[in-house]
């Protein structure tokens, strides 16, 4: 066994992995929705190693003076920057005199420091449920699932995004926890029920991450729960459905690598056309 130990330490060698510099590119976060003004927050990339603690994405990630641009072929507006406490980070940019319209496109440009950055999304139009209740889980006296039943067209390709948002309890509105984005290629022209969970980020504390736990990923009887499904553009899908791949690993190292896809034109990021849903569904 020495002798083994002896041969394979012998044979050992150090290994030199040199990473590529870091190269600071603009990120780009924007939606806009039918019946409600564009929302775009813009900031930069950091490095792998770098500090990600909340005061320095607030100090040095938040790109404080971009000139943010929409317009919709017809009319455009700059957007002004804006405080919004109920997201990460809480400055972005907003507009007031363009409204989101089914079936229009957007155009997004963002200056910054003389950088130009585009896109270009629509808003599709929106789906509606069959039907949508609230379920028991087995085996539990007050927690379930909302199971919603929905019919797709036929010879239509469907991407969608679903979010939920307690009443009372929650800030906003929070994409599923276990995957949000979706197609119909499997269920094209079909009815199909499926079910929904709570928001990953709307979970009631630290302790509730495990969608096996007491409580996470599931809703309480007696919770006004809003669903809001959102159809949205093949761009726009792929660029979601890879986010939450990327997420999935959970920076797993062994992982495979995610290209993540972009459609804004010089730096990183989504510019997305929401044709948005809403379901009200009470507990009970």
């Amino acid at each position: 066994m020495l002798a083994l130990l002896t041969f394979f330490a012998a044979c050992s060698k150090d290994v030199n992995i040199v990473l590529p510099a870091f190269t600071q590119e603009y990120v780009v976060d924007g939606e806009i929705e039918q019946g409600k003004p564009p929302m775009v927050f813009v900031t930069t990339n950091t490095s792998y190693f770098g500090t990600t603690d909340s005061l320095t994405m607030i100090n040095s990630i938040v790109i404080p003076n971009a000139i943010v641009t929409v317009s919709d072929g017809e009319h455009s507006e700059v957007l002004t920057k804006t405080f919004l406490p109920d997201y990460m980070p809480p400055i972005g940019y907003v507009g007031s005199t363009i409204i989101g319209e089914i079936g229009k496109t957007y155009h997004l440009t963002v200056v910054i420091n003389g950088k130009t950055l585009s896109a270009t999304t629509s808003i599709p139009e929106p789906i509606h449920y069959d039907s949508i209740y609230f379920k028991l889980q087995p085996s539990e006296d007050s927690l379930g699932l909302l199971w919603p039943t929905l019919t797709t067209p036929a010879n239509k390709e469907l991407y969608f995004r679903i979010f939920t948002k307690r009443q009372t309890k929650d800030k906003r509105f929070m994409p599923l926890r276990r995957g949000s984005v979706y197609d119909d290629a499997t269920f094209e022209g079909q009815t199909v029920t499926f079910s929904l969970g709570r928001s990953r980020a709307n979970l009631d504390n630290i302790t509730n991450i495990s969608f096996g736990g007491r409580f996470g990923g599931f809703f309480k009887l007696a919770d006004t729960i809003t669903v809001r499904t959102c159809t949205i553009d093949k761009e726009s899908y792929d660029f979601w459905k890879a986010m939450e791949r990327e997420k999935s690993t959970n920076n797993n190292p062994f992982s495979s690598p995610v290209s993540i896809p972009s459609n804004i034109i010089g730096g990183l990021g989504a510019w997305t056309g929401y044709g948005a849903d809403y379901e009200t569904v009470i507990a009970k």
